[in-house]
């Protein structure tokens, strides 16, 4: 069983306060069980100024995730947020990781090395593989979904791209361990998890129009 922990926070200008928001939601003493790690999605403000770091530094688990630019919670929804989503259990492992920068000759080395390395931090084949690439213009998305694609030899895959507000920027993937705006990030797990995945169709004005259940086995699929 996977424990989902959920938290938000829309302080920019005062990162210990964005701390104690994360925190105090999340309950670290008494909310964790023994495997533990976090998804972290914010707005690109929210690393120009500095909290993702802060946040990332007083969180006691990896945090993997990235940018973006519309966020969606049961209370509200808006574009300053920062949100952590904390995925903890008893019988689930989870691996993170980080590549070396991407360019256009060496994408798909990379991807496998990454792939491999945290998958060897696993006690066994992981099942499930969480992805964040960079938005790069001389590496453009479908070029890591494919090295990913292979990499993980048919593992459910799930992940986003990283938003750049500002393209001279370093915005994009962060982890707990490395920040680089063309390098992208994974986590992995492994247990008794089985993935389900849905696909959505919005209108324009946000309401949801359709929704059905993808079967097993995935392949590659890359969608606006």
């Amino acid at each position: 069983m996977i424990k989902m922990l959920i938290a938000h926070s829309s302080e920019l200008d005062n990162p210990e306060k964005t701390v104690r928001d994360i925190v105090g939601q999340i309950d670290l003493q008494n909310g964790l069980l023994k495997n533990t790690i976090a998804l972290l999605f914010c707005h690109a403000k929210f690393i120009e100024m500095g909290v993702t770091e802060v946040v990332c530094k007083n969180l006691p688990f990896d945090v993997v995730g990235c940018t973006s630019q519309f966020f969606a919670l049961p209370d509200q929804a808006g574009e300053i947020l920062l949100t952590v989503a904390v995925l903890t259990s008893d019988d689930t492992e989870f691996a993170a990781g980080v590549s070396d920068p991407l360019d256009e000759l060496n994408t798909a080395d990379c991807v496998h090395s990454l792939y491999a390395n945290t998958k060897a931090s696993l006690g066994a084949d992981p099942d499930l593989v969480f992805a964040f690439e960079p938005t790069m213009i001389n590496v453009t998305p479908d070029i890591v979904t494919m090295a990913l694609d292979s990499a993980c030899a048919g593992i459910p895959v799930f992940g986003s791209c990283a938003t750049w507000i500002h393209w001279c920027g370093g915005l994009g993937p962060f982890s707990t361990a490395r920040h680089t705006a063309t390098g992208w990030y994974c986590y992995c797990s492994e247990g008794r998890s089985s993935p389900a995945f849905f696909h959505c169709f919005f209108r324009i004005n946000g309401f949801l129009t359709r929704m059905r259940l993808l079967p097993g086995p995935w392949k590659t699929v890359s969608s606006v």
